[in-house]
């Protein structure tokens, strides 16, 4: 919101590029959300001297006419774009607690742990934290508490974090199917490649095709539903550059 965007899950939910999304119907809520199944690197992009048009346009509008430029366009004044250095698409950043840790790896998490013939049952999750105690971890992260065996109630991303890329590689070998194995390791090599502080547009190449990879088999083994909730956005850093 600080970049004056809106938000991920609305028709305009990429703030790289000049596209409106579709929607469809939830089957459980019945509510209507943007389908991004056919989101690709290669759709038109936002220029800089149109999104600034528009800002201004917005700060300059009546009430009325601001909510149909935001419906339109997806765009609202910020005062950072009076920063004669600003680029405001390419310094807004994916937020990877929300988007990575609280939101795909807990929904994948959440749909490996839930129905009558879970993944990962509750007997599996005892195992995998009796693994987890007898492992000693990295002197700079903390252990993750005793709540693996719950399906991870309350987990922080930092916890979720240490999950993700030291603990589930090594605890899941052994219990989750190969084919569901692979599509979760794409998505740990994209976490270790874009948690990075400094990155390199190689690393980022290597990444965008590690999270498509993932979410192609993730597509194939649990259908387009859970594809498009786990999708938005996680496909736009490589294009940030």
């Amino acid at each position: 919101k600080i970049g004056g965007f809106s938000s991920h899950s609305s028709k305009r939910g990429c703030y790289r590029c000049d596209h409106s999304f579709s929607t469809i119907q939830d089957s459980n809520t019945g509510y209507w959300k943007p389908d991004f199944s056919n989101f690709n690197a290669n759709l038109p992009q936002r220029s800089k001297e149109k999104h600034q048009s528009i800002a201004y346009k917005f700060k300059n509008s009546s009430s009325t006419i601001r909510n149909q430029i935001f419906t339109e366009h997806g765009i609202r004044w910020t005062p950072l774009i009076k920063l004669p250095y600003i680029d405001i698409q390419r310094f807004i950043v994916i937020d990877p607690m929300h988007n990575l840790y609280l939101g795909t790896a807990k929904r994948i998490m959440k749909k490996w742990t839930s129905g009558e013939q879970p993944l990962i049952s509750v007997h599996d999750l005892k195992k995998i934290q009796s693994i987890i105690d007898a492992t000693p971890p990295p002197s700079d992260i903390g252990r993750i508490p005793h709540k693996i065996a719950s399906q991870f109630a309350g987990f922080s991303a930092d916890q979720w974090k240490s999950w993700c890329l030291i603990y589930s590689t090594l605890t899941l070998r052994d219990i989750l199917p190969e084919e569901h194995r692979q599509y979760w390791q794409s998505f740990v090599d994209c976490l270790l490649l874009w948690g990075q502080t400094i990155i390199t547009r190689e690393e980022i190449e290597y990444g965008d095709f590690a999270i498509k990879d993932f979410l192609a088999k993730v597509k194939s083994i649990w259908g387009q539903k859970l594809q498009l909730q786990i999708c938005i956005c996680i496909c736009i850093l490589k294009i940030v550059c």
